[in-house]
């Protein structure tokens, strides 16, 4: 059994809200999560505000806790205030979330890109702990941008900042095929090894799903080495480019795609990143995220706890 710290105002809530599922957490004054609480997420959102609101009230009374003072919430897609603004992945537009859990729960609920939120954690706690800035990818069902600059979160206006999934690598291609995410994603990288075994190429894959090519990556399979090796350079590239534009060195990625990969993703997205840095020669180091799916629930929580001043 986990040892609790004796400070109860050390305790921090924090809720990553996916587009198929929500995980909330309370984590401890060192950011170790104590107890976590996982539902799906129902695309209503009056619906999705009261499984928010239980999943918290589960967590608390399994950490054996009182509900903390504000409660953090990690989104996915751009946030102004207490409000997402568009989330294509959730079908929601200009949903006053914040304010919704806050009715329910009786307390403050902070929001906060989602990505933005692995971020802090990453830079606060994990893979880039001790460096003032960093870049964030994510690779999962679609790439997700973030960046800590100067120690604090880099919002942008209106909420949108390093949208990484969203830069051009393909200006001549077509409509669906011409940013990093319609490349690069999971759903991008399985689509493209589905092609490949229409067209007979060789492959141990009998049923491309996302962790069936994983494996076979991993086993050296060439269709999804080559298709998913392709779709990581042009994230290092798109790396690189983030890092020539705001300055950090250190890139960490993280999302669905790397936790079942491994290792090598960072390897190949270090590679890339660093064949095209600027100035040429300039050294960028790609690590791996250390947290994996808590990274959001603990930047969120983070989140809240330098917006409420504790």
């Amino acid at each position: 059994m986990t040892t609790l710290p004796d400070q109860p105002d050390s305790y921090l809530v924090g809720v990553d809200v996916g587009a198929t599922g929500l995980r909330a957490g309370v984590i401890d004054g060192a950011g170790h999560v104590i107890a976590r609480v996982k539902h799906a997420t129902p695309k209503d959102p009056d619906e999705a505000v009261r499984v928010i609101a239980t999943a918290v009230a589960c967590a608390c009374e399994e950490a054996g806790i009182a509900l903390p003072p504000a409660v953090g919430l990690g989104v996915p897609g751009p946030v102004v205030g207490n409000t997402i603004t568009a989330s294509v992945n959730l079908g929601w537009r200009d949903v006053p979330l914040g304010d919704m859990v806050r009715e329910h729960l009786g307390v403050p609920a902070v929001l906060i890109n989602d990505v933005n939120a692995a971020a802090l954690a990453e830079q606060r706690l994990g893979a880039a702990r001790g460096e003032s800035d960093m870049i964030a990818l994510w690779i999962g069902t679609g790439v997700g941008g973030g960046a800590v600059l100067g120690g604090e979160v880099y919002l942008g206006i209106d909420g949108v900042a390093v949208e990484a999934g969203h830069i051009i690598i393909n200006a001549d291609g077509p409509a669906e095929a011409r940013t990093v995410e319609q490349c690069c994603s999971r759903r991008a990288i399985v689509e493209a090894v589905r092609r490949g075994m229409a067209e007979g190429l060789a492959s141990s894959v009998k049923e491309a799903t996302p962790q069936a090519i994983a494996d076979a990556y991993r086993q050296g399979d060439d269709l999804c080495v080559t298709v998913a090796d392709n779709a990581l350079r042009m994230v290092g590239s798109a790396a690189a480019s983030c890092c020539a534009m705001l300055g950090p060195s250190v890139v960490v990625v993280g999302g669905a795609l790397v936790e079942a990969i491994g290792p090598a993703v960072a390897e190949v997205v270090g590679r890339a990143a660093n064949a095209d840095a600027f100035p040429p020669g300039r050294s960028l180091s790609v690590r791996q995220a250390v947290f994996g799916d808590d990274a959001g629930l603990i930047g969120a929580a983070l989140h809240t706890a330098r917006t409420m001043g504790r």
